[in-house]
């Protein structure tokens, strides 16, 4: 474990240890009531004093990766607050290369740590363990080795998902029954055009034909999921960049 100095009196904690759209994710820059690599114990309440403070400035930390803040950020904090576990923490990469680099590492799980730069400001020492009563948060970092085994990110959000959800919401609201719109993504990988239909698709396509209760009926079926193909197609042209 190393510990160093940072910009001065900002305190920036490594350790090392044995090997989580928008470009969203969340979860914990500390652990309060645990005692980290570099033996300090960070109390709850230790933030409240400097969340006030940056919200009545409009401000955030900054979000570095390991701490190099002589890199350009590669995201931002947007909510910070403090529960019984910790200090929570929600957060957006950068549409920047640094910032789809940490992202990517993060979903795929190789980097899954979170790491507080800060100045304490109020503390107790009882022998090799000083207990931080009060800490101003300089920045937060998504790095490889946290000090705290437990500050990881928890989630993170999967932009395709949430591009399906706002598909499906705008799909909902265009008058598109639940059935075509489950049919609709349940076959978006398919490979085959409206002139190559695959034999799966023939199967389907017979199995609606069959548990319809007329030909009508199919009918419909058939012209509401092409309806909702072209309505998705245009969608995205709209609003996927």
């Amino acid at each position: 474990m190393e510990k160093k100095a940072f910009a001065g009196k900002i305190e920036v904690k490594f350790a090392e240890t044995e090997g989580a759209t928008a470009r969203a994710f969340e979860g914990y820059g500390a652990v309060f009531n645990n005692v980290d690599q570099a033996r300090d114990i960070i109390a709850p309440g230790a933030f409240s004093a400097t969340l006030e403070e940056h919200k009545s400035a409009g401000t955030m930390p900054a979000m570095f990766f390991n701490h190099d803040a002589f890199a350009l950020p590669i995201g931002v904090w947007t909510d910070l607050t403090e529960d019984s576990t910790g200090l929570k923490a929600s957060g957006q990469f950068l549409d920047t290369t640094a910032g789809r680099d940490a992202y990517a590492a993060v979903k795929a799980g190789a980097v899954s740590g979170l790491s507080i730069g800060y100045i304490a400001t109020g503390y107790e020492i009882d022998g090799k363990t000083r207990t931080i009563t009060e800490a101003k948060l300089i920045e937060i970092s998504v790095v490889t080795f946290p000090c705290n085994e437990l500050a990881r990110v928890a989630s993170v959000k999967n932009q395709e998902n949430d591009m399906d959800e706002d598909l499906k919401k705008k799909l909902t609201d265009a008058g598109f029954g639940e059935d075509a719109i489950t049919k609709l993504f349940d076959s978006r990988y398919d490979d085959a055009t409206d002139d190559e239909v695959t034999d799966d698709e023939d199967e389907k396509s017979s199995d609606v034909e069959e548990d319809a209760d007329d030909e009508q009926e199919a009918k419909y079926h058939e012209a509401a999921l092409a309806a909702i193909r072209s309505s998705v197609a245009t969608i995205k042209e709209m609003y996927v960049r």
